[in-house]
Protein backbone atom coordinates (compact mmCIF):
# COMPACT_ATOMS: atom_id res chain seq x y z
CA UNK A 1 0.00 0.00 0.00
CA UNK A 2 0.82 3.76 -0.96
CA UNK A 3 1.86 5.69 2.08
CA UNK A 4 1.43 9.40 1.18
CA UNK A 5 4.64 11.24 1.84
CA UNK A 6 2.89 14.52 3.33
CA UNK A 7 2.12 14.00 6.58
CA UNK A 8 -1.12 14.10 7.48
CA UNK A 9 -1.05 16.20 10.26
CA UNK A 10 0.14 18.65 8.78
CA UNK A 11 -2.65 18.70 6.35
CA UNK A 12 -5.14 18.07 9.15
CA UNK A 13 -4.12 22.03 10.31
CA UNK A 14 -3.96 23.22 6.57
CA UNK A 15 -7.43 21.73 6.20
CA UNK A 16 -8.68 24.08 9.10
CA UNK A 17 -7.33 27.00 6.96
CA UNK A 18 -8.76 26.48 3.13
CA UNK A 19 -10.85 28.25 1.71
CA UNK A 20 -14.30 27.90 0.99
CA UNK A 21 -15.59 30.13 -2.46
CA UNK A 22 -18.89 31.35 -1.64
CA UNK A 23 -19.56 31.85 -4.99
CA UNK A 24 -19.22 28.10 -5.89
CA UNK A 25 -22.29 26.12 -4.97
CA UNK A 26 -21.61 22.63 -3.17
CA UNK A 27 -23.94 20.15 -4.65
CA UNK A 28 -26.36 19.05 -1.20
CA UNK A 29 -28.48 16.22 -0.92
CA UNK A 30 -31.77 16.60 0.62
CA UNK A 31 -33.33 13.82 2.93
CA UNK A 32 -37.40 14.34 3.23
CA UNK A 33 -39.22 12.01 6.02
CA UNK A 34 -42.80 12.29 6.29
CA UNK A 35 -44.76 11.68 9.62
CA UNK A 36 -48.42 11.93 10.17
CA UNK A 37 -48.21 14.86 11.83
CA UNK A 38 -44.89 16.54 10.74
CA UNK A 39 -42.01 16.65 8.00
CA UNK A 40 -38.56 16.95 8.33
CA UNK A 41 -35.96 17.48 5.71
CA UNK A 42 -32.35 17.41 6.31
CA UNK A 43 -29.47 18.73 4.15
CA UNK A 44 -25.82 17.72 3.63
CA UNK A 45 -23.46 19.50 1.80
CA UNK A 46 -20.31 17.87 0.59
CA UNK A 47 -16.96 19.26 1.69
CA UNK A 48 -15.46 21.71 -0.35
CA UNK A 49 -11.90 22.79 -0.87
CA UNK A 50 -10.96 26.28 -2.73
CA UNK A 51 -7.55 26.38 -4.55
CA UNK A 52 -5.98 29.09 -6.90
CA UNK A 53 -2.19 27.57 -8.31
CA UNK A 54 -0.27 29.99 -10.56
CA UNK A 55 -0.13 27.17 -13.48
CA UNK A 56 -2.51 26.64 -16.60
CA UNK A 57 -5.25 24.69 -16.19
CA UNK A 58 -3.98 22.19 -18.83
CA UNK A 59 -1.00 21.47 -16.85
CA UNK A 60 -3.45 21.09 -13.66
CA UNK A 61 -5.33 18.57 -15.45
CA UNK A 62 -2.65 16.13 -16.60
CA UNK A 63 -1.19 16.47 -13.20
CA UNK A 64 -4.69 14.77 -11.54
CA UNK A 65 -4.11 11.48 -12.82
CA UNK A 66 -1.03 11.09 -10.77
CA UNK A 67 -2.74 12.84 -7.41
CA UNK A 68 -5.83 10.37 -7.70
CA UNK A 69 -3.45 7.16 -8.25
CA UNK A 70 -1.30 8.35 -5.58
CA UNK A 71 -4.25 8.39 -3.46
CA UNK A 72 -5.48 4.99 -4.87
CA UNK A 73 -8.75 6.68 -5.67
CA UNK A 74 -10.40 4.80 -9.05
CA UNK A 75 -10.90 7.50 -11.49
CA UNK A 76 -14.51 7.11 -13.21
CA UNK A 77 -14.82 10.46 -14.19
CA UNK A 78 -12.59 12.63 -16.72
CA UNK A 79 -14.40 15.12 -18.40
CA UNK A 80 -12.30 17.51 -20.50
CA UNK A 81 -15.15 19.78 -21.76
CA UNK A 82 -16.89 19.85 -17.50
CA UNK A 83 -13.16 19.95 -16.46
CA UNK A 84 -14.16 17.24 -13.74
CA UNK A 85 -12.21 14.48 -12.86
CA UNK A 86 -12.65 12.02 -10.19
CA UNK A 87 -14.72 8.97 -8.88
CA UNK A 88 -18.34 10.18 -8.25
CA UNK A 89 -18.70 7.07 -6.37
CA UNK A 90 -16.72 4.38 -5.39
CA UNK A 91 -16.72 2.34 -2.37
CA UNK A 92 -12.79 2.77 -0.70
CA UNK A 93 -11.41 1.21 2.60
CA UNK A 94 -8.44 3.33 2.97
CA UNK A 95 -7.25 6.10 1.16
CA UNK A 96 -3.39 6.59 0.35
CA UNK A 97 -3.07 4.39 3.01
CA UNK A 98 -5.14 6.11 5.35
CA UNK A 99 -7.78 4.80 7.48
CA UNK A 100 -11.00 6.45 6.41
CA UNK A 101 -11.86 7.73 9.81
CA UNK A 102 -8.91 10.31 9.46
CA UNK A 103 -11.10 11.95 6.41
CA UNK A 104 -14.48 11.73 6.92
CA UNK A 105 -16.66 11.35 9.78
CA UNK A 106 -19.78 9.22 9.38
CA UNK A 107 -20.59 9.32 13.77
CA UNK A 108 -19.84 6.86 16.42
CA UNK A 109 -20.90 3.33 17.48
CA UNK A 110 -21.98 2.38 20.76
CA UNK A 111 -18.16 1.59 21.80
CA UNK A 112 -17.18 5.07 20.62
CA UNK A 113 -15.62 3.12 17.35
CA UNK A 114 -15.88 5.75 14.16
CA UNK A 115 -18.30 4.17 12.18
CA UNK A 116 -16.15 5.15 8.63
CA UNK A 117 -13.68 2.42 9.64
CA UNK A 118 -16.65 0.23 9.91
CA UNK A 119 -19.11 1.13 7.30
CA UNK A 120 -19.47 0.07 3.99
CA UNK A 121 -18.99 3.89 2.81
CA UNK A 122 -19.84 5.10 -0.54
CA UNK A 123 -17.62 8.21 -1.53
CA UNK A 124 -17.37 10.80 -3.83
CA UNK A 125 -14.50 12.60 -4.88
CA UNK A 126 -14.12 15.05 -7.43
CA UNK A 127 -12.17 17.81 -8.74
CA UNK A 128 -13.22 20.72 -10.93
CA UNK A 129 -10.81 22.93 -12.94
CA UNK A 130 -11.39 26.57 -13.58
CA UNK A 131 -9.08 28.88 -15.87
CA UNK A 132 -8.85 32.33 -14.39
CA UNK A 133 -8.08 35.72 -16.49
CA UNK A 134 -4.95 35.91 -14.78
CA UNK A 135 -3.82 32.10 -16.16
CA UNK A 136 -3.72 30.75 -12.79
CA UNK A 137 -6.25 27.78 -12.18
CA UNK A 138 -8.90 27.43 -9.35
CA UNK A 139 -8.94 23.60 -8.21
CA UNK A 140 -12.43 22.91 -6.25
CA UNK A 141 -12.80 19.55 -4.62
CA UNK A 142 -15.72 17.90 -3.29
CA UNK A 143 -15.88 15.29 -1.26
CA UNK A 144 -19.22 13.51 0.39
CA UNK A 145 -20.57 10.36 1.07
CA UNK A 146 -22.58 7.73 3.41
CA UNK A 147 -21.98 4.43 4.93
CA UNK A 148 -24.19 1.59 6.36
CA UNK A 149 -23.42 -0.65 8.73
CA UNK A 150 -21.53 -4.04 6.89
CA UNK A 151 -23.02 -6.93 9.08
CA UNK A 152 -26.65 -6.08 9.97
CA UNK A 153 -29.12 -4.27 8.40
CA UNK A 154 -29.62 -0.37 9.09
CA UNK A 155 -30.03 2.96 7.45
CA UNK A 156 -27.18 4.82 5.52
CA UNK A 157 -25.85 7.92 7.51
CA UNK A 158 -23.95 10.83 5.92
CA UNK A 159 -20.49 10.99 6.03
CA UNK A 160 -18.75 14.09 6.25
CA UNK A 161 -15.52 15.52 5.12
CA UNK A 162 -12.86 16.72 7.84
CA UNK A 163 -11.49 19.04 5.08
CA UNK A 164 -7.85 17.17 4.56
CA UNK A 165 -8.47 15.07 1.53
CA UNK A 166 -9.22 18.22 -0.38
CA UNK A 167 -6.09 19.93 1.02
CA UNK A 168 -4.18 16.45 0.43
CA UNK A 169 -5.60 16.47 -3.26
CA UNK A 170 -4.75 20.76 -3.68
CA UNK A 171 -1.44 19.96 -2.15
CA UNK A 172 -0.12 17.44 -4.71
CA UNK A 173 -1.40 19.22 -7.79
CA UNK A 174 0.20 22.32 -6.40
CA UNK A 175 3.90 20.05 -5.50
CA UNK A 176 3.87 18.01 -8.97
CA UNK A 177 2.89 20.83 -11.32
CA UNK A 178 5.82 23.14 -9.85
CA UNK A 179 3.15 26.15 -8.43
CA UNK A 180 2.33 28.45 -6.25
CA UNK A 181 -0.50 29.78 -4.71
CA UNK A 182 -0.58 33.21 -6.18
Amino acid sequence: MKRLALGWATLATAACASSQNPDVPAPETRTRMTHPTFDVEIFNQPGVNTRLVSAPMMDVWRILPTVYDTLDIPVTLSDPQGRQFGNPRFRPREIGGERLSVLIDCGRGVTATPNADRYDVILSVVTTLRQREDGSTEILTYVDGSGKPRAVSGNAVHCSSKGILESVISELVTELVGAVEP
